[in-house]
């Protein structure tokens, strides 16, 4: 029988991968959340994606998100 913890750890890393491939389907074919224009919903997500590691799976959008936070 596997222990709680380790249940519960394997519960949770799936929990945080699943809003990840919510976020790559809602990406697909675009640049940004809401389409072709950076918009609040970029910002609004970056930090909270970023502590998921989307830096691994979505650098391009996050460096995007950073630059554009910056005024780069």
């Amino acid at each position: 029988m596997r222990d709680r913890t380790e249940a519960f750890h394997e519960w949770d890393e799936h929990e945080d991968k699943r809003p990840l491939g919510v976020i790559e389907t809602r990406l697909g074919g675009r640049e940004w959340i809401m389409g072709a224009d950076y918009t609040i919903a970029d910002i609004s997500m970056l930090r909270w994606v970023r502590n998921l590691v989307v830096e691994a799976s979505r650098p391009g959008w996050s460096a995007g998100c950073g630059r554009r936070c910056s005024g780069g």
